[in-house]
């Protein structure tokens, strides 16, 4: 029935609750200055601060970077998860949403970017040239669903993909 009870600590809720419940886990720490050094150095380009902005939360007992997807509401509505030298995956059974959803800006310009890396180094470059753009990123080249543009409608939107085979068919 898509419903969860914790029968150690009694929290209960749908998936949205748990996932929102999951950020703040105990296994979660907050992610110490050496642990955003360590993935500022492995992504270049994308200064220590973004990834605090953004809420990237470290996982320690699993050793994987854990970035929250949430909705226009501002509600985490997937988990995506990164280990350094893997790709980031989002959490199995959970649809794809554009991440940064909730920082869209009512007016002004959209750029997507092909997944949260490219995303973040384009918000980093906007925000240096003060520009008052939305950035958002789809979870891969192929993954644009119907639903996307639908709340895209009417406004100028750009897509900012690789130029790769990925984005050539996507």
């Amino acid at each position: 029935d898509g419903q969860y009870h914790c029968w150690n600590c009694d929290a209960s809720g749908n998936v949205y609750t748990f996932l929102t419940e999951a950020i703040h886990a105990p296994t979660l720490s907050d992610p110490q200055t050496n642990h955003y050094k360590a993935i500022a150095a492995d992504r270049r380009g994308i200064p220590q601060r973004l990834f605090k902005d953004l809420e990237f939360a470290y996982d320690q007992s699993r050793d994987l970077w854990i970035l929250p997807v949430r909705n226009a509401r501002g509600s985490i509505c997937n988990l995506r998860t990164w280990r350094p030298g893997q790709k980031v995956f989002g959490t199995a059974g959970l649809s794809s949403q554009l991440w940064l959803m909730d920082r869209l800006k009512p007016e002004g310009p959209i750029y997507i970017a092909e997944g949260e890396w490219d995303a973040m180094v384009l918000l980093h470059l906007l925000e240096k040239t003060g520009s008052h753009a939305s950035v958002l990123a789809v979870p891969g080249a192929s993954i644009f669903a119907d639903n996307f543009a639908e709340k895209l409608s009417g406004r100028d939107v750009h897509l900012v993909y690789d130029n790769d085979g990925a984005s050539e068919r996507g």
